[in-house]
């Protein structure tokens, strides 16, 4: 808050013909705004009946289920909700719902991109369990001359049993899923 030393005032100094007097008396009233302020932020943090609800509706609470929240009979919530006539302590916690809310909407928006994502996963993976038979193409023979590994067109990978010389780099083979990556000849 600012203050004046006003004293010099009452010498009967004047500025352009009006009494300092007077101009202190003026200053006084413009400077200390320290009501005016709070009467704003107070009024700033009004809201109407249909606000309320609408929060209180988003959240999933009644309004007798909010008065008991707040401490207070539901008649006089009734009455305050329908003459606009929130309190702050009401509002603070109309506001805290509707952020909790937000953050319950913003989780969901990530859980569903994360699904979007993971969705053609999911589906290379039922696809492969619905059908146990699948075309693969050998890639590499090991040292193991009784293995050969495959790639499947969904860019997996597997083995399966031969005999040595069957098949070669670069043939396409019918195979069905036995265990893990292990595969073997479909006839």
């Amino acid at each position: 808050m600012i203050t004046l030393d006003l004293s010099f005032a009452s010498k009967g100094f004047s500025f352009f013909g009006i009494p300092l007097g007077m101009i202190g008396l003026f200053l006084r009233k413009s400077i200390d705004l320290s009501r005016v302020n709070y009467k704003r932020v107070r009024m700033a943090t009004k809201m109407t009946g249909k606000e309320c609800m609408a929060i209180l509706a988003k959240a999933g609470i009644s309004r007798d289920e909010f008065a008991g929240m707040m401490g207070i009979k539901r008649s006089t919530m009734r009455t305050c909700v329908h003459g606009n006539r929130i309190s702050r302590k009401m509002v603070d916690k109309l506001r805290e719902l509707a952020g909790e809310e937000e953050e319950k909407e913003e989780i969901a928006e990530v859980d569903a991109m994360i699904k979007e994502v993971i969705k053609p996963y999911e589906e290379a993976v039922k696809k492969m369990d619905a059908s146990d038979v699948q075309m693969g193409k050998v890639y590499l023979i090991p040292q193991n001359k009784y293995l050969r590994l495959v790639e499947f067109a969904d860019g997996s990978h597997g083995k399966f049993r031969a005999k040595p010389g069957k098949y070669w780099v670069g043939d396409k083979i019918l195979l069905r899923h036995l265990e893990r990556d292990m595969w073997e000849v479909a006839k």
